[in-house]
């Protein structure tokens, strides 16, 4: 039943007529594929699935017996090495790991920058972050892809730090009242830009599944937009620190997480269990970590985890 799940059909089609065309060219073809087929024992009998017909109606012929075993076996290692690119691996890859470093220290980076110049000279800071997002994008085709996928996040956040950049050079120190003006405009030249870049450079995504991380961009651009949103509707979310219209914002931001955190979860569920283009094992690894993740901190501060003392928050955050 669970063959009936496998995609690239067509490819897999091309591919078995080829082994039938090379095992059926002559008598010494035959008795290699007899030779080939000793290592499995030669099976009497083989399961034929639905998936299976529909892939060879009318496209492909058996002259032996061989043929035909060799055309289901093919299938079988196909969904088996299916199931290993989708099951991960648990090995500490070097590069992955000093990827990971290095994306961290750049954001720090790319940020620190920008708290900077935001202070300083908004003008340079605006030139400096331009020019070195450039240089990320150069290096990322340039970097292996393992490694390039880990640097692929920060190209969409410094097209949100410029956007910060240029809000300030509009609006000035104003930009800080979280007011529906000042949210507006952060909606319009940052979180909206970096989003859809996020987005059009994940198309590529079945192409190269190191762009997964991009994902990243996109839980946190959808939520900032969420934010944003709830600003300009129901007013200036700093009025009084602590007051009511804080603590309105305070929840509906982590009950936005909690909802958004899963939605990723099930998201994950499908690309495991409903398989397409779009599955791999980078992407079902990012949406269930960020998944997890979200939903971790969005219940410990609607719970107010760990500075309540009330046993039922603690029993219920376990």
């Amino acid at each position: 039943s669970s063959s009936s799940k496998r995609f690239n059909s067509s490819n897999k089609t091309s591919r078995y007529m080829d082994i039938c065309g090379e095992i059926s060219d002559n008598e010494e073809d035959d008795e290699e594929g007899y030779s080939q087929l000793d290592a499995v024992d030669r099976p009497q009998q083989v399961i034929l699935t639905r998936h299976f017909f529909e892939v060879h109606k009318g496209t492909a012929t058996f002259d032996s017996w061989e043929q035909l075993v060799s055309a289901v076996l093919m299938e079988e290692g196909e969904q088996g090495k299916l199931q290993d690119d989708l099951s991960g691996s648990n090995i500490l890859d070097p590069v992955q790991i000093f990827g990971s470093v290095a994306t961290v220290l750049i954001e720090a980076c790319v940020w620190g920058l920008v708290g900077y110049y935001m202070m300083q000279n908004t003008v340079v800071g605006l030139v400096l972050t331009i020019l070195y997002g450039i240089g990320l994008l150069l290096a990322v085709y340039i970097l292996p892809s393992q490694l390039a996928g880990m640097v692929w996040p920060n190209i969409p956040c410094v097209i949100g730090a410029t956007g910060v950049l240029l809000a300030v050079l509009v609006k000035g120190s104003d930009l800080s009242d979280a007011s529906p003006g000042s949210a507006g405009l952060i909606l319009l030249v940052c979180i909206v830009p970096q989003t859809l870049a996020a987005a059009a450079w994940m198309y590529k995504l079945p192409e190269d599944p190191d762009r997964a991380s991009l994902f990243s961009n996109l839980f946190l651009g959808l939520w900032a937009a969420v934010q944003a949103l709830f600003i300009i509707v129901m007013g200036n979310a700093k009025d009084t620190l602590f007051g009511d219209r804080f603590w309105g914002w305070f929840h509906f931001a982590f009950w936005a997480l909690l909802l958004q955190s899963g939605s990723c979860i099930v998201l994950t569920r499908y690309l495991f269990v409903v398989r397409s283009r779009w599955s791999s094992a980078e992407l079902v690894s990012w949406t269930l970590n960020l998944g997890a993740l979200g939903l971790a901190v969005s219940v410990s501060a609607l719970l107010n985890i760990p500075y309540t003392d009330e046993m039922w928050r603690w029993l219920l955050f376990s």
